[in-house]
Formats: structure tokens, sequence, C-alpha cells
């Protein structure tokens, strides 16, 4: 009845939400913990601290359950983020939050708050194996020295051993390896860590892989949080197909039915041109594209080119239009043979490159904020689901050399995210670069968030 306590002095499972939540990596710091706790056990001696408690009860539960929903920190500026327009949820948050106190059913509410994506549910169980490994005291550091190849001896081998141990990718010590020698067992299991941190996996204990290799397991686990809010952000109401570049992997694929039907390697934005995270739909497909010299390129470093070399226009195929300078398709366009559109805030989009070599890098930071793909062609046939457009038919088209743009028959969603762990269906983790800082800065947001 109206003015009656929802909760009557049992919130039991409102703690249990908090536990959901730190679950989902949200810390439960501003859930009030401990005056829930101090109120439960003054509640059968006062009527005040019953209600007091009644109250907070239902507001932690009604923060909860919006940044499970939502997140904690909305999608914002300071993270390139730009969601596309979608309603809210129908119907009434606080009905539905009022039924499942009543029913007994507020586990089974925040279940359904959450991102049904796989993808998510995975990244939760990698949480768990942070917090575990945080428990149990975390990892060694190894001190700093020189690159230390395969065969070669060096003292801080038995850490490295120890750290390998500790994370699993080391089984056991070889019993014939020497104490201070990198043994192939070793050099196996140093491999397979640097292919799961996005480093180059040449077996040698070098500086980038020493850097990753000394993160710490709170670290670790701080990457998993930052990337659990993102996917509430954007991993709702999945299409069948879509296509998602993920920025710090240097991936892309393409999904459809829960399955990956198409991956390439990417090259995205340089730390100072940064490749923004949004979604948008594709609508179309062009074929040898002219390029438009965008107006900060043309200040920062054409400009300067011409001015040292008058030919330097010519030699790149570029002409003036009007007020522009485009250059012509051809081999050495910069949007290389084909561009797939998606249009956005940003003027972002997937194209080809002529610079094929780049793709063979581990860091691959190079473009102006655009996404380059290792296979366009591919990805262009999947998105134009045309019996008539195959890769072989659009690679004939390309090579007539004549401009044309091929409309999509039906839009596909594009997800250009922001993803420092990744897990796939087959158990495979990866802990990759925080290469625009972008982590730190999420983390500080949502950690600093007010109680």
């Amino acid at each position: 009845s109206a003015g009656a306590p929802l909760w009557g002095g049992d919130v039991q499972p409102v703690l249990d939400a908090i536990d959901t939540a730190a679950a989902q990596g949200l810390d439960a710091r501003p859930y009030a913990l401990g005056e829930l706790q101090a109120l439960r056990d003054q509640a059968g001696r006062s009527v005040e601290a019953a209600a007091a408690l009644d109250l907070l009860a239902s507001k932690v539960l009604v923060r909860i359950a919006y940044e499970i929903r939502y997140g904690r920190v909305p999608a914002r500026a300071f993270d390139g983020a730009h969601l596309s327009k979608h309603p809210l949820d129908s119907g009434s948050p606080a009905e539905d939050l009022g039924r499942a106190v009543s029913s007994g059913h507020v586990a089974e509410l925040l279940q359904r708050l959450e991102p049904a994506s796989p993808f998510y549910h995975r990244l939760k169980d990698v949480l768990r194996e942070q917090q575990r490994a945080l428990a149990k005291g975390g990892w060694p550091t190894l001190g700093a020295g020189p690159s230390v190849r395969p065969g070669a001896r060096d003292p801080r081998v038995p850490a490295l051993r120890e750290r390998l141990l500790a994370s699993g990718e080391l089984a056991r010590v070889a019993p014939d390896a020497a104490p201070d020698e990198l043994d192939p067992a070793t050099v196996a299991a140093l491999r397979v860590f640097q292919e799961s941190h996005g480093l180059e996996a040449d077996g040698v204990l070098g500086a980038s892989t020493l850097a990753a290799l000394n993160v710490s397991a709170a670290a670790r686990l701080d990457q998993v949080r930052a990337t659990l809010e993102r996917c509430r952000w954007f991993l709702r109401d999945l299409p069948r197909r879509f296509v998602v570049v993920n920025v710090p992997a240097y991936r892309a694929l393409f999904v459809e039915d829960g399955f990956v039907k198409w991956r390439s390697r990417v090259i995205v934005g340089q730390p100072w041109t940064r490749t923004p995270m949004f979604r948008a739909d594709m609508t179309h497909v062009i074929l040898n594209p002219t390029w438009t010299v965008p107006r900060s390129i043309l200040r920062n470093e054409f400009f300067p080119a011409m001015r040292k070399d008058p030919g330097f226009l010519e030699k790149k195929h570029i002409t003036k239009v009007r007020n522009e300078y485009v250059q012509r398709p051809g081999p050495d366009n910069a949007l290389g043979r084909i561009k797939l559109v998606f249009p956005n805030p940003y003027s972002v989009y997937l194209h080809d490159t002529p610079t094929r070599s780049l793709f063979d890098r581990s860091r691959r930071t190079f473009s102006h904020g655009c996404v380059r793909l290792q296979d366009p062609v591919g990805l262009a046939a999947l998105a134009l689901d045309d019996p008539s457009w195959t890769v072989q038919s659009l690679e004939a088209a390309i090579a007539t050399g004549a401009t044309r743009q091929v409309n999509l028959a039906h839009r596909l969603a594009v997800f250009v995210m922001y993803w420092s762990v990744t897990a796939t269906a087959e158990g495979k983790v990866e802990f990759l670069p925080d290469v625009y800082g972008r982590d730190a800065a999420l983390l500080a947001e949502m950690d600093g968030a007010a109680p």
C-alpha cells in the first residue's frame, strides 16, 4: 500500500545486486555498502533507521540497474564516442523495478539489463580470472636489462618463468632447462604471451615485451573493466549482420548470425589523429574513388611539400578543382581502389591503400583517422550481399579504372570500437596496448563518479 516500506528490512537482494555489479567491473564504492549494512543492523530497533534503509536500498538498486543498462559514464566526447540515436527502452523502468522487488526477481531483472552479446559474457569470465590472479598476489616484475634472445642466458630468466607461470602461458618449467637460459619451452610461452598482447611474437625478451610483462594484474583487471563499460554503451540490439573495427587490435571483422565470416588487418589513426568510436550504417561502395584532400592535411603536409617541390601535386596526380585539391583514381590514390562509405560526423570511412607493407607492422597507427583495410574487396562483396557483386566481379569492375558507386541493398551497421581486451569463443584472450590512452581517461571517470 502507499507509504508501506518496499523492502521490509530485507535488503539482501540489493546486497546481491552490488555483487552482480562488481562482477561486471563496476566499482562498488558508490553503492553505499557500509551504510546499507549499518542501517540494516539498526532497522529492527528504530523506525527512522528502517525508513532510511528502505530509501537507500531503493536508490542503490535504481543506480545499479541504470549502470548495468547504460554504463556508469555516459558515452561522451572525451572518449570520442558517438552512438546512433536509438529510442530509450519502452515501458516504465520504475514499475519494472517495483515489480521485480515485490516478486523477488531482482536478480533476473538485472540479468535482462545486461548486454546479451556473448562477447560481454566472455569478458565477465576474463574479469573473474583477473580478480583471482590479483587475489593470489598478481605476478612478479622483471628488472631492466638488455634484450634476451632465445638460447641466451640472463639472470632475469627465473623471474620471467615465474611471471609466465602465474599468468598461465607456461605450464611447467622444463626439468633439463638451465636456470638462467631462455630455453625452448620458455620461448614458446613467451611467444604465446606476445601474440596475446599485440606484440611481435619473436620470442625475444625486448623492451616492449618487458613493459607488457610488467603491467600489473590490477592494471589488466582495469583494462577489462573499461572494455565492459564500452560494451554497455554499444552492444545493444545487434543486427544479424554487422562490421566491427577494433582499434587497439588493428582488426576488422564481419559478423553474421553470431559467426565471424571475414576478418582483416587494419591501419588506424595516429595518436594525434585518432580514429573515433562510433556506430553508423554503411550505405554504398565506391570503386576507383577520387580523394579530396582534407584541409588539415593540406595545411600540415601538402602546402609545406609544395613549397619545397613545385612539382609535388603533379607527381601525386592531384589537381585543384575550385577551392579543393582532388587526387584522381589510380594505383597511387590515397584511398586505393575502393572506398566503403558509412556517413558519420567524423568523415571516417573504410578504404583500400596503396601502402600495403604497413600491414606487416605489429603496431599500425599510421592513418589520419580513417580505417585502411588489408582486404577491402572481400568486405565489399559481403556488404553488398548481391550475387552479381562477387570478389571477382568487383575486381573486374575496378580493373576498368572507371569510378562507380554501388549502393547496398540493405544498410549495414558498422561499429568502430576501442576494446583493449578481447575474448573469443575459443577461449583466446588478448590484452592490447592502450594506444590512445583512452582506458586511463575512462577509468578515471568511472572511479571518480559521484557517490
